[in-house]
């Protein structure tokens, strides 16, 4: 029973893997990978619910190991949209302070949940039928995880419990690789083909949302860098020119993705500005 929930397993890995080697915008990335995780969430509870499990022990193998890896992937992806949209976009110091603010926040959750943390890294098995299993008596106290109270036919005591705890792995994992990165960058051991050494005197005097949307095309169409930088690191490069802060820029351009009519209004204002000019030089 639990093959057909493992090969949903294994597809949705694959769906992720493919979404964050095809894309480098972050918040694109965190938003796919969000509603993919969730599609497959649902579809794991309308099987259970319409097959059940032809055992205990295939009931437990499902919600301690097979739903808790698919829950953990959501709960990675919802944690790191509100750690990038928060941020700071200023100094490194302020962002390695950041980070390592939020790396002591998730290590507490070992602490907090120290006796089913040492459960879960010792693998330990006495316990399942408590922890397990939808119809156990085992108290649900869980104040992260209010849900659980309210749907029984998809959740047990601690199946969320160890969702979090690999969520926090994985979070974990990628903000120190962040912080090394960062670290390094600081120290001037990486150094961008794209860094901006002096100070520009150029202001942008056109609307933030003709920048996005400038930067998107540039991107798209792969004429930076033959396409290898992402949107981030062109974003950087254009605030710094043009002495502009652009904020969440994806947030932007889901509003130009969304406008009813001239979706690429600065684009096409760019090209009959070109045309016309060109006009005009013809009629010397």
């Amino acid at each position: 029973m639990n093959e057909v929930y493992l090969e949903m397993s294994k597809k949705l890995d694959a769906k992720l893997v493919a979404l964050e080697n095809d894309f480098e915008d972050i918040f694109f990335v965190i938003e796919k990978a969000i509603g993919i995780c969730t599609i497959v969430l649902l579809e794991m509870k309308d099987t259970v619910i319409k097959k059940d499990f032809p055992d205990k022990e295939t009931e437990i193998h499902f919600f301690k190991y097979v739903k808790p890896g698919v829950y953990s992937r959501l709960i990675f992806y919802v944690k790191l949209l509100k750690i990038e949209t928060r941020k700071p976009s200023t100094t490194c110091e302020l962002q390695l302070r950041y980070l390592e603010a939020i790396l002591r926040r998730l290590q507490k959750c070992y602490i907090d949940n120290g006796d089913i943390y040492q459960y879960y890294r010792l693998k330990q098995t006495f316990l399942d039928d408590k922890y397990f299993l939808r119809n156990s008596d085992f108290p649900r106290i869980n104040t992260d995880n209010i849900h659980q109270l309210i749907d029984r036919k998809f959740s047990t005591a601690h199946d969320y419990t160890f969702a979090l705890l690999m969520a926090h792995e994985q979070l974990i994992e990628h903000i120190g690789n962040a912080i090394q990165k960062l670290t390094s960058f600081c120290k001037g051991e990486i150094k961008s083909d794209c860094t901006i050494s002096q100070s520009s005197k150029l202001h942008w005097t056109e609307s933030k949302a003709a920048m996005v949307e400038l930067i998107y095309a540039l991107h798209s169409s792969e004429s930076i860098n033959e396409g290898k930088l992402d949107i981030k690191e062109i974003t950087e490069v254009f605030e710094k020119i043009f002495n502009i802060q652009l904020g969440e820029v994806y947030h932007t351009f889901l509003e130009v993705r969304n406008r009813k009519i001239e979706r690429t209004k600065f684009i096409d204002h760019l090209k009959k500005s070109l045309i016309k000019r060109m006009d005009k030089a013809d009629e010397k």
